[in-house]
């Protein structure tokens, strides 16, 4: 059994403390063929030490084995709507594939275990067969502005915002976007937004919509001089594992975020592992200065003169 990479102690006290919690709890896991998991427990003192270790030991008790089974039938389906596509390759009509797809994704459903691509795909096959096929673009924006003029009307109806959201995905697949890549897009959507800086809420009109804080066009850019400090070998190494980039894409002008892919998470194991091979201490205000590969090298660099 293939193990995931372990998550560092170190990581662990790193989240405690940003946090201000008492006990940490990571939970690894990899799937599929060699899958294994991997817990890592960290508590600010003995006691809170104690706590965390045994609710470490009691997640592979209580919660391992039920994913294991939820897996289970999420391979199964997987397996059986791909023996549908085949027949479908071999002839079937496409009709007769999209039913089959959605009774499977119905099953599936019914089962117990949601699966967001399972559900688009049962979604689009109702859809393409009430209202037909095509992107209807001007069509489909027609009913969400008629929708959100319900939930004006209705702000605590679920049942409003549910109806934007189906149609949200309708015009997704509609213009040739499979539910895969559906999913995928909000997954990473959601993690350009948690790495985006965000004005106080407190401060901000509840009336007005909240956007992200951008750099005034006249800021000097952050990167300017950037581009002639050299990123140490073990930065880069550690940049590399840690985000799964290519090497060559980690140049000084690279911002950890937006050109690199870096979350809030892959920050703090960076930091923690070059905290521990280069024997240094970077603080929370030095690290909310870094946005390039420059900024780190440099503070690196600062620490070890």
């Amino acid at each position: 059994m293939a193990l995931p990479k372990p998550i560092s102690i170190a990581t662990a006290e790193r989240i405690c403390k940003a946090h201000a919690a008492d006990q940490v709890i990571i939970y690894a896991r990899t799937v599929g063929e060699g899958c294994g998991e991997h817990v890592t427990t960290y508590g600010k003192d003995k006691v809170h030490c104690a706590a965390a270790a045994r609710i470490g030991d009691a997640i592979g008790r209580q919660v391992v084995k039920p994913v294991e089974e939820l897996l289970s039938r999420a391979v199964k389906a997987e397996q059986e709507l791909s023996a549908h596509k085949a027949v479908h390759n071999i002839g079937l009509p496409q009709e007769g594939y999209r039913e089959l797809v959605w009774r499977e994704a119905h099953e599936f459903y019914e089962a117990g275990g949601f699966d967001l691509v399972a559900h688009l795909e049962r979604q689009r096959a109702f859809s393409h067969k009430t209202f037909g096929p095509g992107a209807r673009t001007k069509g489909v924006i027609d009913h969400i502005r008629k929708e959100l003029a319900e939930i004006e009307a209705q702000p605590d109806d679920i049942e409003e915002w549910v109806d934007v959201i189906i149609l949200a995905f309708d015009g997704a697949w509609r213009a040739g976007w499979e539910p895969a890549k559906i999913v995928e897009a909000i997954t990473t959507k959601q993690k350009k937004n948690e790495a985006r800086k965000w004005p106080d809420w407190r401060t901000a009109d509840p009336e007005k919509a909240i956007e992200h804080l951008r750099h005034p066009i006249d800021q000097p850019d952050r990167n300017e001089g950037r581009s002639d400090v050299v990123v140490p070998d073990d930065i880069a190494r550690i940049l590399v594992d840690a985000l799964g980039v290519d090497r060559e894409k980690v140049t000084a002008d690279a911002r950890l975020s937006d050109d690199l892919g870096a979350d809030s998470l892959d920050a703090i194991e960076i930091l923690t592992n070059i905290e521990m091979e280069r024997d240094i201490s970077i603080s929370d205000t030095e690290a909310e200065a870094i946005v390039t590969v420059g900024d780190l090298a440099s503070i690196v660099q600062m620490k070890a003169a």
